[in-house]
């Protein structure tokens, strides 16, 4: 998570006041939303580059308190990875 809080940090330009920790807490619970998402079914931030660009995303809409508007634009994009990461339950 340390690494793709790096990323999310100089990908959008994120203070470097703003706090590591809040960051890592909205990581994790960005994590948590995507594996409902995909009926509990693990997820993989090193190889599943798809996830990792909807949690980046998230993280910054969520920095942002606009998590709607993160639903909105990247429906298209969720609805492709839930269909190619589908897990039997």
């Amino acid at each position: 998570m340390e690494e793709l809080i790096e990323e999310v940090i100089e990908d959008f330009n994120i203070p470097p006041y703003f706090p590591k920790s809040t960051l890592d807490r909205i990581g994790k619970e960005g994590l948590a939303y995507f594996e409902q998402l995909n009926n509990g079914c693990s997820v993989n931030l090193e190889s599943d580059f798809n996830f990792r660009t909807l949690l980046k995303n998230y993280m910054y809409y969520a920095i942002e308190k606009r998590l709607p508007e993160f639903e909105e634009n990247y429906r298209d994009m969720i609805l492709r990875w839930q269909l190619e990461t589908e897990c039997d339950v």
